[in-house]
Formats: structure tokens, sequence, C-alpha cells
């Protein structure tokens, strides 16, 4: 089997990874793989990297002499671009495999922007949306999506379009890139000995300020350091627009010597040794890897009641109101100060722990070889 993967110029490093770890899995089942990048490179010596110059990827889908079987394309915004720019007769099948939810992105970015403005281009966006969406989804012949709800979404934008086969992929709870044999990172690179025996509360992933809710978080923490003695760490890298933001309000809390950023740390199984709770206080999310990484360490999780966190921890005892930073103080004081609510808690996650520890380099093989055979 040969396929091409479309690599997005923005991707994130938790989609990237999916992809990555999905292309080196059907290199193991012996398929050929075309890694197209446009943004981030791979550096494996068994993929066959197809560089872009100045973006242009009808050349790069020129340079593909061979007949695919299969072309991957995690962004429906890039697939409509690629539609309009070469003929996709030179692939068997085109598969669309979900990995950002761009309309709940939008829709947050409408009632979030920082100026009228800024509003308006959103607006606009969303307008324009769905009418690249259809477009993208007629030329495609199988999708993959994360989550069941995120099939929803698409089944009402789509309509009837979405007459094809479609297929629900989770993320999977896995160590997988938290225990790769060379990551050189140590326990002194990250220096975090000093805390070892104060309680620590963490955030691990993108650090998307409002997106991800850190501001509620940081709100909910400044309440909690009041009476429990804690520490904040914040794992993962800060987007260019909020590079600003971020140090701003942790220089505002009274308790700012106490809040760590770290950026971002390959070898985050070392991170985990210290954590005593993880926190998601996302507004929006699809299928955080960084909630299902929590679930594989078996720590203690508290996440707002977002969709994306009511379809991994299921249970609401592991959940608080999105935005409610005294709702999170208190379920954060309750893990920290009760032995009880921390084991119940930990019970909890390792039932969804059992749900989600499959195969899912296999399970996305399986579903390519059957597109494949169509």
């Amino acid at each position: 089997m040969k396929v091409a993967f479309y690599i997005p110029a923005k991707g994130g490093t938790g989609q990237y990874a999916r992809l990555y770890e999905s292309a080196r899995s059907l290199i193991k089942n012996n398929a050929k793989v075309y890694w197209i990048a446009p943004g981030m490179d791979s550096h494996d010596k068994d993929f066959i990297l197809i560089k872009i110059r100045n973006g242009n990827i009808c050349e790069a889908l020129r340079l593909i002499k061979s007949k695919i079987d299969i072309l991957i394309i995690s962004s429906e915004l890039d697939g409509y671009n690629l539609i309009k720019c070469i003929n996709f007769n030179i692939f068997t099948r085109i598969v669309f495999m979900q990995r950002i939810d761009t309309l709940a992105n939008y829709k947050f970015h409408i009632h979030n922007s920082s100026s009228f403005f800024s509003s308006i281009v959103w607006r606009v966006k969303s307008l324009i949306y769905p009418i690249v969406v259809k477009k993208f989804i007629k030329n495609i012949d199988a999708a993959v999506f994360q989550t069941p709800f995120a099939l929803k979404d698409y089944e009402k934008l789509c309509g009837d379009i979405l007459h094809k086969d479609t297929y629900i992929l989770p993320n999977n709870s896995s160590k997988f890139w938290s225990s790769k044999s060379y990551l050189s990172t140590t326990r002194k690179d990250i220096g975090l000995e000093s805390i070892r025996k104060r309680n620590v509360v963490a955030y691990i992933g993108n650090m998307q300020f409002y997106g991800k809710g850190v501001d509620t978080l940081i709100d909910a923490y400044d309440m909690l350091r009041k009476n429990i003695d804690s520490v904040l760490l914040l794992v993962g890298n800060i987007p260019k627009e909020f590079e600003e933001a971020i140090p701003l309000r942790i220089s505002r809390s009274p308790y700012s010597k106490d809040i760590l950023t770290l950026g971002h740390i390959e070898n985050i199984n070392l991170v985990f040794e210290y954590i005593d709770i993880c926190v998601s206080a996302s507004r929006m999310d699809l299928c955080p890897n960084s909630v299902l990484e929590s679930i594989a360490y078996e720590k203690p999780i508290i996440a707002s009641d977002i969709e994306a966190h009511k379809f991994l921890l299921h249970y609401d005892e592991l959940l608080f109101e999105q935005g409610n930073k005294v709702d999170l103080c208190k379920s954060m004081f309750n893990l920290l100060s009760s032995e009880h609510e921390k084991n119940k808690n930990i019970s909890l996650v390792k039932i969804r722990k059992k749900v989600f520890s499959f195969d899912w380099s296999k399970e996305l093989y399986n579903i390519l070889k059957n597109i494949s055979r169509r």
C-alpha cells in the first residue's frame, strides 16, 4: 500500500505526532509512505519526504510519479486548496482524517475576539467555511473522525453530502511519545526537584490562553493557593499571540513565584513523576492527547465539562463547570486535602483507561486497508 500524508503548515504538536505515529505504523506493515511537508518536516529515513518550495503544493504532488493508494489530509481547508490546484486522479482513495475542530475554533474566536474588526473577520470566515467544507467533502472517498460529536457536527454541516465511508477513531490512552528511548531530557534538565514534596497542579498542552482555559486555571489556582501550599506547572508551547498575555497574567498573581512555565518537554514522563493533579480547563477541544496521557499515567484529573472531556472522562466527578473558577478551585482543593477523594478520582480514571487502552496505530491501519480495498 502506498500512502501520502499531507502535513499542515500550522499543525499542533499532538496533531503532528498522531500523523507521524500512523505513518510509522504503516511502514511497519510494509507500506510506502510519502510525507508531503509544507510546514513540519520529518527526518525519518523511512519516509519519502516531498518538500514544498514557496508553498507550491502542486509541485510536490507532481513529484510523486507512481499511483498512490491513499492520500490522507487532516485539514479540510488544506484539502480544499489541493482540490483547486491538482487533478486527484493520481490517488485511488482520498481520506479526510480529522485532527482539528475548525468549526468550534471559528465559533470560539467570534465570541472571544479582542476587537470588533477581528470578530467580523472570524464571522466572515465562518460563513465561507461551510461552502469550503461541502466542496471538499464532495471530493473525498472516506472520513475518519475522532469523536461521535465531531461526526454529528459534520453531518449537520454537510447534510446528505456526507454519505461516505465514515469511521470514528478517538485518540488512545498511551505513553507512546513519552517513552521513546532516544529522548535525552533528564530530571536535572527540567529542574523540578525542589517541588517534589509540595502539592503540584499541572496543565500539559498547547498554551492557548483563552481557548485552553489557562486564564481560568490561573484564577482558580490563586484561590487554591490561599488555603493549600502548592505549585502550578504550565507545560507546553506558548503560541506567539499569547507570548505577552500569559507572562503578564502570571506576574499579576500574588503567587507568581509558584507558577512555573516549562515550555514544550518531549520526555514528559519525567514531569508526571512530580504531578499530583492534572487539570484541563479548555473552552474548546476535540480529543485532547494531554487528558489521555494523564489517564495513561493514572493521575487524578479534573477537566471542564465540554463535549470532548465528557467523551473521554464520562464521570461528573472528574468534571467541573467550564469557566467556573470557584468550581475548579473546590475540585482541586478536595483532591489535595482528601485521600479518599483522590483515590476515588484515580479509580474512575483507571476505568476510563481501560476504555481507551487500544492499539491506535493498528486500528488506523485496518481502517485504511479497508478503505483501499473498496
